[in-house]
């Protein structure tokens, strides 16, 4: 390779002593091109051509040429060859240095791309650092400058002659009329790459192809400069240079006029562009309609329909103007119908003062009355209503709320709402039970405001696509139940705000049965109820979205995913510090869910993991649960109903909270072990249902605890069917309910723990082992006076229930042996205190039929 030559990298080399073999390069002639086209495109037009069909080379043409080298040169066409077939390509400045590899050929690109660069790739040349204009340049009945590309390669580095050949094609529309157009849009209805980032790749002989690398980069506008005016006689040709593909889908045309009115021509069938081909159209009579983004607010009639604006209670008074069609304005009054035929519109506006408000609260509010046959599409600027000029930047509170709650509304693609200035409930159940609304409006506003777009959408179960939502900035409740009911929806819309607000996203996609895709959710610091039930009844959504959030707040997570039945994976949840019912029945009724996510929190909250997992039948493994200071309601039903579910966690902590293990593995019907239970002291309800419905519970955990609380054990062991052996209760200090119903329904428990208390509380055995038909004794009852409804149901159906001994002297506490002994054996011993003068027989004393003894 040749090097530059520096003179003062040579003086810097001599004084450090380095050495260096160096090329000293000589200036080299310019080598001197001549340029054709080597194919007729079509014999249609190009960049431009002589009357018989011949492409013209231009004055300033300028090309890129790899001349027998890797170094990219500039050549431009001499003035002499301005308008003739052949051109004569001298490089510019001429002469220089001759730098880069040598390559076997001479390779040539037009136009001269400056970033442009090549490669050998076999037999062919790749040219890449060039670019498809997003923008091409008008030109009459031809190509804009530079947009139509052409390569060449020459049999060798000694053939001059440049052969070119075309590297696209292109769309050739023709357009009548009397407008003067001045741009025109080309989109491929299946998102084709259409321009951008390129490489060519061309070899000697051969056709040149091209590909592009820009996902973005998906319309290609045709700039019309001041404007072309048509002929409504003789078709205006416009040609648009586009890559060889095909659009699966077909493509859409948008023609803009001067007025602003746009047309749009759009063919869904596939459509090809072949290179060095033009695909003509046929000619379109063009007829532009208004920018509706500058036009009053419309409602379009399909079918035949009476339209009307109504009120509701007593909303403040405002002044409309109406027109059908193109006929003047006219002053409305508010209820009154106008008949539309199919294709009819009608368009209203504020009157000449203006309306400061559309509605005022969310019992006086203004709507859209649709009745007959037809359906409507809204379109037109909604602040039209407000202000005919359409200055107004801003809404007021309630201003649109339910205005567009008609079933028949199908499109409000076209409608605007563009006021860049919020407020609090501004489009509040704007479209609120629209069935049948198939398109939303776009929402550009950045700054929003508190319950801005709450249930603006909820109940509209044909719409299939959400628009954006760019803010960053939120409000309280400001997406709450935004799409609630949205069950036709099935991608959910960016939402980039990292600063949350409380309730913002609450119930925003709950009930949204087609969704699969939840949108990411990157903020890391939460606020109260932000994710409450957001995407509650998705029973489409695989996937839950990452939850980076280290800081939460009150039930941030609340019914997030609730009845998502499908589930199959929760995300990775990082705090170590909660708050108050933080994760309360997040994943409730996720009955796909299999793993749970780790839960790293040793400092536990309020409720923090109430319900979380309640339901979710296919959960084989909960995660660890270190935690030693529980908090009231921690984990009550946490795992209840987790079917599948053959292990609990340890549970280590010794000091407990109300409520706190309260149902946590209620209806686990898998579970066999339960984890150890050290506690000694205990606290309200702390393991009231504990393991309810565990019917294959085969041995209960160790009870140790000494100081009992009101219902510490309430249903704890409810029909546990599998259970033989009850744990030992060693409390002698009893509390209300303590005991009720433990184990009411153990049908295979053969034997009872001892209860040595002697002094009863309200309805401290309450049931206890009712339904218990495999228990023949009964545990000695040593208190001498009862207490209100102590025994009520005690042994209930204990079917072979046949020694009772009950020393009890004091038996006048109301309903103390409330049916206590209904159901047992029918032939028994009952022990009786000898000081006891009670003779109470049947199903509330001593079984009938039984034998009685003293002690």
């Amino acid at each position: 390779m040749k090097k530059a030559f520096l003179y003062g990298l040579l003086a810097a080399m001599a004084i450090t002593g380095c050495q260096a073999e160096l090329e000293v390069i000589t200036q080299e002639p310019s080598k001197e091109f001549t340029a054709i086209v080597d194919e007729d495109l079509n014999s249609e037009t190009k960049t431009s051509l002589d009357g018989e069909g011949n492409v013209l080379w231009k004055m300033g043409d300028q090309v890129s040429i790899f001349a027998a080298s890797t170094v990219n040169k500039q050549y431009q066409v001499t003035d002499d060859s301005d308008g003739k077939t052949a051109a004569t390509l001298n490089q510019i400045p001429a002469g220089g240095s001759v730098d880069g590899g040598k390559i076997g050929n001479n390779v040539a690109f037009y136009p001269y791309a400056s970033t442009a660069g090549i490669e050998k790739s076999g037999v062919s040349y790749v040219i890449s650092g060039v670019e498809l204009p997003a923008t091409q340049t008008y030109a009459a009945g031809s190509f804009g400058k530079g947009a139509f590309p052409m390569a060449t390669v020459t049999s060798s580095t000694e053939d001059m002659n440049l052969k070119f050949k075309n590297v696209l094609g292109g769309l050739k529309l023709q357009l009548k009329g009397t407008a003067t157009i001045t741009s025109i849009t080309v989109t491929g209805n299946n998102n084709e790459i259409l321009c951008g980032d390129a490489e060519v790749t061309t070899t000697y002989g051969g056709d040149p192809s091209i590909a592009l690398s820009d996902a973005s980069a998906k319309t290609v506008t045709l700039d019309c400069g001041a404007g072309v005016n048509l002929d409504s006689e003789t078709a205006t040709p416009f040609i648009i240079a586009l890559p060889p593909m095909t659009m699966t889908g077909g493509f859409t045309v948008v023609v803009t006029d001067r007025e602003g009115k746009q047309m749009q021509i759009k063919t869904t069938k596939p459509q090809t562009i072949t290179r060095s081909n033009l695909l003509k159209m046929p000619a379109v009579n063009y007829v532009g309609t208004p920018d509706y983004s500058r036009e009053a607010f419309t409602i379009t009639s399909t079918g035949s329909t009476s339209v009307s604006i109504m009120s509701n209670g007593l909303p403040a008074n405002i002044t409309l103007e109406y027109r059908k069609g193109t006929d003047s304005w006219t002053a409305y009054k508010i209820g009154a119908g106008v008949d539309l035929l199919n294709g009819e519109y009608i368009q209203f506006r504020a009157g000449e003062g203006g309306n400061e408000s559309f509605s005022t609260s969310l019992q006086d509010y203004y709507y859209i009355n649709v009745s007959g046959e037809g359906t409507v599409n809204l379109s037109g600027n909604i602040m039209s209503l407000l202000d005919r000029n359409l200055l107004k930047a801003s809404v007021t509170q309630y201003a649109f709320y339910k205005f567009c709650t008609s079933y028949k509304i199908v499109d409000a693609s076209n409608l605007k709402l563009p006021a860049t200035t919020l407020a609090p409930g501004c489009y509040l159940s704007m479209f609120f039970g629209c069935t049948n609304l198939t398109t939303a409006p776009e929402l550009p506003a950045t700054t929003l405001a508190n319950s801005c777009y709450s249930s603006m959408f909820s109940g509209c179960t044909s719409l299939t696509t959400a628009p954006e939502l760019p803010a960053t900035t939120l409000a309280t409740e400001c997406y709450s139940s935004m799409f609630s009911g949205c069950t036709s929806l099935t991608t959910a819309p960016e939402l980039p705000a990292t600063t949350l607000e409380e309730h913002c996203y609450q119930q925003m996609f709950s009930g949204c049965t087609s969704l699969t895709t939840a949108p990411a959710l990157p903020a890391t610091t939460l606020a109260n109820f932000c994710y409450s039930s957001m995407f509650s009844g998705c029973t489409s959504l695989t996937t839950a979205p990452a939850l980076p959030a280290t800081t939460l707040a009150d039930k941030c997570y609340y019914y997030m995913f609730f009845g998502c039945t499908n589930l199959t994976t929760a995300p990775e949840l990082p705090a170590t510090t909660l708050a108050p019912g933080c994760y309360l029945s997040m994943f409730f009724g996720c009955t796909s869910l299999t793993t749970a996510p780790a839960l790293p929190a040793t400092t536990l909250a309020t409720e923090c993991y109430s319900s979380m997992f309640s339901g979710c039948t296919s959960l084989t493994t909960a995660p660890e649960l270190p935690a030693t200071t529980l908090e009231e309601h921690c984990y009550q039903q946490m795992f209840s109903g987790c079917t599948s579910l053959t292990t609990a966690p340890a549970l280590p902590a010794t000091t407990l909270a109300n409520f706190c293990y309260s149902s946590m593995f209620s209806g686990c019907t898998s579970l066999t072990t339960a984890p150890a239970l050290p506690a000694t002291t205990l606290a309200t309800e702390c393991y009231s249902y504990m393991f309810s419905g565990c019917t294959s519970l085969i041995t209960a955990p160790a009870l140790p605890a000494t100081t009992l609380a009101d219902k510490c054990y309430y249903y704890m062991f409810y029909n546990c069917t599998s259970l033989t052996t009850a744990p030992a209760l060693p409390a002698t200090t009893l509390a209300e309910s303590c005991y009720y119903k433990m184990f009411s329904g153990c049908t295979n428990l053969k034997s009872a723990p001892e209860l040595p208390a002697t002094k009863l509380v309200i309805q401290c055995y309450y049931s206890m082992f009712s339904g218990c038909k495999s228990l023949t004794t009964a545990p000695d009852l040593p208190a001498q006076t009862l207490a209100i409804r102590c025994y009520n149901f005690m042994f209930d159906n204990c079917s072979s229930l046949n020694y009772i001994k009950m020393l009890a002297t004091d038996i006048s506490a109301s309903d103390c042996l409330g049916s206590w002994v209904f159901g047992v054996s029918t032939k028994g011993t009952f022990v009786k205190s000898r000081y006891a003068s009670w003779e109470v027989v049947g199903k509330h004393g001593v079984p009938s039929g039984w034998t009685i003894k003293t002690e």
